[in-house]
């Protein structure tokens, strides 16, 4: 079920997606789970809604929002990215500090803030 979690997670850091949309991307990462299995899912999920036919994230605190930044800069696979290259995910936001941005980070238990870079911490599947 985590690797399940990780890639929804992803999926939805690039924005809606309807439920088949989202079968289709689990199916192409290498996950071979049921359509019902992952509609299950997307339905007991806390952290997305059904609006307007797509599942989305849902809006929330600037915890959440860092946690869908930090998901998109890290969509493609990178090992650590600037924190500067976060901030532009972050938009203008001026009450995101780097303490936040360090909570988050230690909350997730898959980032680490190391110096001015954001370090993906290695992960057992």
């Amino acid at each position: 079920m985590r690797k399940l979690y990780e890639t929804v997670h992803a999926i939805f850091a690039r924005g809606s997606r309807s439920t088949e949309d989202v079968i289709t991307e689990c199916r192409r990462s290498g996950l071979s789970l049921k359509a019902e299995t992952v509609e299950l899912f997307l339905h007991l999920s806390r952290e997305l809604q059904l609006r307007d036919g797509l599942w989305e994230l849902r809006a929330g605190s600037t915890a959440d929002e860092i946690a869908r930044s930090l998901e998109k800069v890290f969509s493609t696979g990178q090992a650590y990215v600037p924190v500067d290259q976060l901030s532009k995910h972050l938009g203008d936001n001026p009450s995101v500090t780097s303490d936040d941005i360090d909570k988050v980070c230690e909350s997730t238990g898959q980032y680490e803030v190391k110096g001015k870079f954001i370090v993906r911490r290695k992960t057992s599947i």
